[in-house]
């Protein structure tokens, strides 16, 4: 008699939540599962898709880089043209010469130096990259880009400011040879860094064409 009485129970609860299910609306514990599967396939696929689109978008991202990183070494140049070197030829000479080997020192040590060096062959290696990934404007701004700052930038520091640096390393301020040196040292040493200024903003505008022609592609 207990034993039927629990079967009696079980089979009533069931017709009652059978009803009560057909009655509510109320759906049965697995109906949901599928759409949160879609939505959870859903996200995945978004989550890919959009990592492709960062991955196939690098070039773009790179080249505004290479743009703020190269207009900000323009900056510096152009605060020794406007200014430094203005101030450093009103000094006395021998207080002018002192400051300026002083400055020579200390920037070997700083980024500034290592963001100069790293340029040429990041940009070169850019460029061969463009040449077979781009077409039309942004093979031809990311190559010239190298180009510029290789010639206009990186030799002109080589072969010109820095062995005038180099020289003027080795002489005593106070001496009378150094006042007729720091004379063509302020003239030229600043004109080379003109060209080092206007080089370095070219090579920014061009990586910014190379970015904006590579968005547009």
């Amino acid at each position: 008699m207990r034993h039927f009485s629990i079967q009696t129970l079980c089979f009533t609860m069931l017709v009652l939540l059978s009803r009560d299910s057909q009655g509510s609306g109320f759906a049965p514990p697995a109906a949901p599962i599928l759409p949160a599967l879609d939505v959870r396939v859903a996200a995945g696929r978004a989550a890919q898709e959009g990592y492709c689109a960062m991955t196939d978008d690098w070039p773009v991202h790179f080249s505004l880089f290479l743009a703020l990183w190269t207009a900000v070494i323009a900056g510096v140049f152009s605060a020794f043209s406007e200014f430094v070197m203005r101030a450093l030829s009103r000094a006395a000479p021998a207080s002018g010469v002192d400051a300026m080997q002083q400055i020579n020192v200390s920037v070997l040590r700083t980024q500034f130096v290592a963001g100069i060096l790293l340029i040429p062959p990041i940009s070169i290696g850019f460029a061969i990259y463009g040449f077979g990934a781009f077409d039309g404007l942004a093979r031809i701004s990311s190559f010239g880009a190298a180009l510029v700052y290789t010639t206009m930038v990186f030799l002109v520091t080589v072969f010109g400011n820095v062995p005038m640096n180099n020289r003027l390393a080795g002489l005593d301020p106070h001496a009378r040879e150094t006042e007729a040196y720091w004379s063509e040292y302020g003239r030229v040493w600043t004109r080379l860094n003109h060209i080092r200024t206007l080089g370095s903003l070219f090579t920014a505008g061009l990586y910014l064409v190379t970015g904006v022609a590579l968005l547009t592609e």
